[in-house]
């Protein structure tokens, strides 16, 4: 089995199954509460919430994967990108823009304790406090 696509609304996933039902192609859901009805609740997609907790189709069959993925790209959907590796490992596979994300972040951390320790030295001088 190979996860083809994931989404928020229910109503999307519903609708791919049947499209890909229609082309011969099985399909399972996982993430999908029986109690969960359609809403109008809209939910965000630039909202850069747990997507862990999204419904996902699954392809069954490894040999239709292809044939899933054309259809897909043929009605303008992307097929999901996973990455097969656990949390721990994929933590140390990091882009240039990462590694320099984390050393900004770092410098910017030291810099404000060394502010927050000048100001509290000169309070300290200052004021005679100790």
């Amino acid at each position: 089995m190979r996860q083809i696509y994931r989404s928020a609304r229910i109503e999307n996933i519903e609708r791919l199954v049947q499209l890909l039902a229609e082309q011969g192609i099985e399909t399972q859901i996982s993430d999908h509460a029986v109690y969960q009805r359609p809403n109008y609740d809209r939910p965000s997609y630039f909202d850069t919430g747990d997507e862990s907790t999204w419904i996902k189709v699954w392809i069954t069959h490894t040999d239709d994967y292809p044939r899933a993925v054309d259809l897909l790209q043929k009605i303008g959907l992307e097929p999901c990108k996973t990455s097969f590796f656990p949390k721990p490992l994929r933590n140390y596979v990091l882009t240039s823009r990462e590694r320099s994300d984390r050393l900004s972040r770092r410098l910017r951390l030291a810099l404000l304790l060394a502010i927050t320790g000048i100001i509290v030295f000169g309070a300290i001088r200052i004021f005679g406090i100790g």
